[in-house]
C-alpha cells in the first residue's frame, strides 16, 4: 500500500472500522480518474467519469485557496462541519488554524476518500480526533448524537451548518438534505434531554436527599442486576395501543420469561391477571403514585419495584407489598454521596428506556418490546384500553411530526415520545453485539436497531416453555452496612452545603462588580471609545475563574443537572459572540463590552442556581431519619433558622397536596405569594402560622371538596398577610411600592399572566399612597402590557423601560425609576429562568386565569 494511505487506513480503523476495511477493500477506481499538475503536484483534479465532470472546473489550488479566504470569517469557529472531501487538501490547510478544534467531514463516495488518502497524510489529524470522515449512507442519528453531545462541542451548537465544499457535490443535495436534518435532530434531542426546567433537576435533589435513608435500606442495585436474569428472554411491557393485543399471549408465556414491566403498564397487567417480575418507575412527579394506589394489593405479591431515589415520597409510601429495590440514576449529585452500590441506571426520558438499561446489566442475551408504539395509533389513541389515564391521555396537536412506522411507511408522533425512540436507539446501538432487541410491538414507530417480528413469531422460535422461572430473590443490606451509610450520608450533605454557601458567596460578590460595571457602560450608552478596558479585561478575569468550577468534579456533581439546562443554553449564545471575527480595535472593544454585560446574567444566573440547591437540600432533609439535632446543628452553621426550615418544609408539603403538577397555575402562583411575603422578615412568624393552619395530614384524593376549601383558605390568608405588609410598609419606604409591582405580571407555565389580585388591589394602593407613586404603577402596567416587543425574549427589556423612560418621567423621580428598573429585570429574570426555553408573553384570554 501508499505508506499515505496506509498511515490513514490504520488511523480510521481505529475509529470506524467498517469505513476503514472498505477502503483496503479497493483495488482499483471505477467512477473517478485523478489528474495531478506535472510542474506542482498539489493541483490534484479528479473526474467524475460517468458525467465527465471535474471536481475542480480550474486550477484546484486556486479554487482551494479562494475558498480559505472565504473561510476567514469562521476563523474563530472551533468545529467545522462539510459535506464533501474534495482531493482533501482544503481540510489539510484548515485544520493548520490551531483555533479550529474539529472538522467533520460526510462523503457520499468512497472512492473520494480513497484518493483523498492518497494525496494527504491525515493520520495525526485522525489520531488526535481533529478530522472526523463519514460515508453518509452509513451517518445516522446515533453518529449525529455522538459529535454533538460531546461535551466541549455542545457548547458551540448554536453555530452549526453544514457547508459544502464543492460546487460538484450540487448533484447530491438529496443526501446533504438528508445528512444535515439528521444533524438538527441530533442538536434538538441533545438541547431537550438537558431538560428546560431547573425546578425538575431541583426536585429531583430534593426527592433524593429526602429518599436515602430508605435507599440505603434497600437491596443493592448490584445484587438486583446479578439476581434478575431468571429466564432466557426478557419481555419490556410499555403502554402503547397495540398493547392490548398482545396481553393474552403474554399471559400464556408468563411463568417461561422474565416481565419487565412500566409503571402505568402495571395496572394493566393486573386486570388481565399478569404479574409482572419487576415494576419499574422513574419519574419524580405525584400523578405516577396513581399506578400503585389503584391497584389491588394482591398484585404487588413477590413483584419487585425498581425504583430511583428521585422518585416522589407518595409513590414509595404506595408499594403495598412485594421488594422495594431503590437505586440511583446517574446524576451529579447522586454520584456526589459515593453510594456506588445502589447505582447507577435511568440515564435515558422514560421508565421504558431504564428497563431495557437494566435488562441489559441484567446480561439477558434477548429482549422483546411490546406496547412500546411510540406513537398514535390509526385511530388516534395514545394508549392502550385500561390505561390509568384513559386511552387518549396525549392528545394529536399540530406540533406532531410524522416518523418512520413499524413495518415502514410513515405515522405521527410527539417530539417527547421521539426522544425516548432516540435514546431506545442509542442504547441499541451501544448494546447491539451483546444483546439483541426484537420489537414485537407490531405497531407504532419503527426502532432502529431493533429486529421487526410479530409477538407470535417471538413465541414460537424463542420461550421454552418446558422450564419454569423461580422467584428473583434480593438480599437487602445488613443493619451494619446501613448505619455506615448513614454517616456518609450525614457527612455528605454538610460537606454540601458548606461548599454551596462558599460558592454562592464567592459568584455574588463578582455579580454585584459586574452589574456595577454594566451600569457605567449603559450611562455611556454603551459607546466603546468610553469603555475601561483595564476594568472589563479584569472582570472578565475573573469571570473566567468562576467558569473554572465547571471543571471541578466536586461543582459539576453539586450543581452540574440544576444549571445544565440554561448554563447551555446561555453558552450556546456566548458562543456566538466567542466566534465572532474581529477587523479593528473598535471591533475589539465591541466584542470585550457584550462579552461582560452577557455574563451579567450568566453570573446572575449561577448564584440563584446555587441558592435555589441550598434550599432545595433542606427542603429534602428529615428530622425523622436524619435526627432534629442534626438538623438543627446543619441550621446552626449554615445560618438557617427553624421558622425557614419549616416554613420550606410546610411550603413544599402543601404545593404537593393543594397544588399538584396538574395545577401549575395555582402551585406558582402560591410560590411566588408566599416568596415575596417570605422578603419580609417581620411577617415569616405569621406566615409560619398561616402555613400550619392548613397543613393537611391527610391524603387530598379522600376528600376533594376539603381540598377546595383548604385551597380557598390558604390563598385569602396569604393575600391577607400579604396586604398587612403593603399597608404597613408602602407609606414608610417608596422602595417597597417598586419591589411589589412585579406581582402585577407573573410568569405562569409558558405564558405572562396578570395577576388579578393586585389589578383588584390598585385602589387600595392608591389610597396609601401619593399620586406621583400611583401613576408610577400605572405607567409599568402600561408597559408591560401595551407594547408587544416586551414579551419577547429577556433581551428586549431594557430596551423597552429605555423606551418609557421620557412617559414614566413625567410621574416619578429618576431616582425611585432607577430603583424599579433595577428591580424590574431583577424579578424578570428570576421568572425567565424558570422557563428559559419559552418566550413571554401576555395572552389576553388569561388576564383572569388567577384569582389570588
Amino acid at each position: 500500500m501508499h505508506t499515505i494511505f496506509e498511515a490513514n487506513v490504520k488511523a480510521i480503523l481505529a475509529i470506524n472500522p467498517i469505513l476503514g476495511a472498505n477502503l483496503i477493500s479497493i483495488k482499483s477506481l471505477n467512477k473517478y480518474e485523478v489528474f495531478t499538475d506535472e510542474s506542482d503536484n498539489a493541483n490534484v483534479n479528479i473526474i467524475d467519469k460517468d458525467s465527465f465532470t471535474p471536481l475542480y472546473l480550474t486550477k484546484p489550488l486556486d479554487e482551494i485557496f479562494i475558498k480559505i479566504n472565504e473561510y476567514k470569517k469562521y476563523s474563530r469557529y472551533p468545529y467545522l462541519y462539510f459535506f464533501g472531501i474534495g482531493n482533501g487538501i482544503l481540510f489539510k490547510l484548515l485544520l493548520s488554524n490551531e483555533g479550529l478544534n474539529k472538522i467533520v467531514i460526510i462523503e457520499k463516495e468512497i472512492e473520494l476518500i480513497y484518493i483523498a488518502f492518497h494525496v494527504n497524510d491525515f493520520s495525526e489529524l485522525i489520531n488526535t480526533n481533529k478530522l472526523e470522515i463519514f460515508l453518509s449512507d452509513d451517518f445516522g442519528f446515533n453518529e449525529a448524537s455522538k459529535l454533538v453531545n460531546k461535551k466541549e462541542a455542545r457548547l458551540y451548537l448554536k453555530t452549526y451548518f453544514l457547508e459544502q465544499s464543492l460546487p460538484y457535490y450540487n448533484a447530491y443535495s438529496d443526501d446533504i438534505i438528508r445528512v444535515n436534518k439528521i444533524f438538527t435532530q441530533a442538536i434538538e434531542h441533545s438541547i431537550y434531554a438537558l431538560g428546560n426546567d431547573a425546578n425538575d433537576s431541583l426536585l429531583g435533589l430534593q426527592h433524593h436527599i429526602q429518599n436515602l435513608d430508605i435507599m440505603i435500606k434497600t437491596p443493592s442495585f448490584y445484587d438486583f442486576i446479578n439476581k434478575s436474569k431468571n429466564t432466557d428472554l426478557a419481555v419490556i411491557v410499555s403502554t402503547g395501543p397495540s398493547l392490548n393485543k398482545q396481553l393474552k399471549l403474554l399471559k400464556s408465556i408468563q411463568d417461561y420469561v422474565t416481565i419487565f414491566c412500566i409503571d402505568a403498564s402495571f395496572p394493566i397487567l393486573s386486570n388481565y391477571g399478569i404479574k409482572p417480575d419487576i415494576v419499574i418507575s422513574l419519574e419524580r412527579i405525584y400523578p405516577t403514585s396513581k399506578f400503585f394506589k389503584d391497584t389491588p394489593s394482591e398484585s404487588f405479591k413477590d413483584v419487585i419495584f425498581a425504583l430511583t431515589s428521585i422518585q416522589h415520597k407518595s409513590l414509595i409510601q404506595s408499594i403495598k407489598g412485594g421488594v422495594m429495590q431503590m437505586s440511583m440514576r446517574p446524576f451529579g449529585y447522586t454520584r456526589y454521596f459515593g453510594i456506588d452500590s445502589w447505582g447507577y441506571a435511568g440515564i435515558g426520558m422514560s421508565a421504558a428506556n431504564m428497563a431495557y438499561e437494566l435488562v441489559y446489566h441484567s446480561k439477558f442475551e434477548r429482549v422483546v418490546l411490546i406496547g412500546q408504539d411510540l406513537a398514535y395509533s390509526s385511530d388516534g389513541t395514545s394508549h392502550s384500553k385500561g390505561h390509568l389515564y384513559g386511552i387518549n391521555d396525549v392528545v394529536e396537536k399540530e406540533s406532531d411530526i410524522l416518523v418512520e412506522a413499524y413495518g415502514g411507511g410513515e405515522i405521527k408522533s410527539t417530539k417527547i415520545w421521539t426522544l425516548f425512540k432516540n435514546f431506545f436507539e442509542a442504547d441499541i446501538a451501544d448494546s447491539k453485539d451483546k444483546m439483541q432487541c426484537i420489537n414485537a410491538t407490531e405497531g407504532g414507530a419503527r426502532i432502529n436497531g431493533s429486529k421487526e417480528m410479530s409477538f407470535e413469531s417471538v413465541v414460537e422460535k424463542y420461550v421454552n416453555k418446558t422450564k419454569v422461572k423461580e422467584l428473583i430473590k434480593l438480599t437487602p443490606p445488613t443493619s451494619d452496612e446501613i448505619s455506615k451509610n448513614q454517616e456518609i450520608v450525614k457527612f455528605k450533605i454538610k460537606q454540601m452545603l458548606k461548599y454551596a454557601k462558599q460558592k454562592e458567596t464567592e459568584v455574588t460578590s463578582l455579580f454585584l462588580k459586574v452589574a456595577k460595571e454594566c451600569k457605567i457602560i449603559e450611562s455611556n450608552n454603551a459607546d466603546v471609545k468610553k469603555l475601561n478596558t483595564k476594568r472589563v479585561t479584569k472582570l472578565i478575569a475573573k469571570i473566567d475563574k468562576i467558569k473554572d468550577n465547571f471543571n471541578d468534579l466536586l461543582f459539576m456533581q453539586i450543581f452540574n443537572d440544576s444549571m445544565q439546562a440554561w448554563i447551555v443554553t446561555q453558552e450556546l449564545e456566548l458562543a456566538r459572540i466567542q466566534v465572532r471575527d474581529i477587523a479593528d480595535e473598535g471591533e475589539r472593544k465591541l466584542k470585550l463590552q457584550d462579552w461582560l454585560i452577557a455574563h451579567k446574567f450568566w453570573l446572575f444566573s449561577v448564584a440563584g442556581s446555587i441558592q435555589a440547591t441550598r434550599e432545595a437540600i433542606y427542603f429534602g432533609l428529615d428530622d425523622e431519619s436524619l435526627g432534629y439535632e442534626f438538623i438543627d446543628e446543619l441550621l446552626e452553621f449554615y445560618d438557617g433558622s427553624r421558622v425557614d426550615y419549616e416554613i420550606s418544609k410546610l411550603r413544599v408539603k402543601l404545593k404537593d397536596t393543594l397544588y399538584p403538577n396538574e395545577n401549575k397555575i395555582f402551585n406558582e402562583s402560591l410560590e411566588y405569594l408566599i416568596s415575596k411575603i417570605l422578603e419580609n422578615k417581620d411577617y415569616k412568624s405569621k406566615l409560619l402560622e398561616v402555613l400550619k393552619s392548613v397543613d393537611i395530614l391527610r391524603d387530598r384524593e379522600d376528600n376533594n371538596s376539603q381540598v377546595v376549601k383548604l385551597r380557598e383558605k390558604l390563598t385569602k390568608s396569604l393575600n391577607q398577610l400579604q396586604m398587612q405588609i403593603l399597608n404597613s410598609t408602602l407609606d414608610k419606604n417608596k422602595k417597597s411600592i417598586l419591589i411589589y409591582i412585579e406581582d402585577d405580571v407573573i410568569d405562569i407555565g409558558n405564558k405572562r399572566v396578570v395577576n388579578a389580585w393586585m389589578r383588584q388591589n390598585l385602589n387600595i394602593l392608591a389610597s396609601q399612597i401619593d399620586t406621583k407613586q400611583y401613576n408610577l404603577i400605572i405607567a409599568v402596567k402600561q408597559m408591560l402590557l401595551s407594547d408587544e416587543s416586551v414579551y419577547g425574549v429577556i433581551d428586549n427589556i431594557p430596551n423597552i423601560i429605555k423606551k418609557y423612560k421620557p412617559f414614566i418621567f413625567q410621574f416619578v423621580e429618576e431616582e425611585i425609576f432607577d430603583q424599579f428598573e433595577y428591580i424590574l429585570l431583577y424579578e424578570t429574570t428570576i421568572s425567565f429562568m424558570k422557563n428559559m426555553n419559552n418566550l413571554l408573553y401576555v395572552d389576553d384570554t388569561n388576564l383572569n386565569m388567577l384569582h389570588l
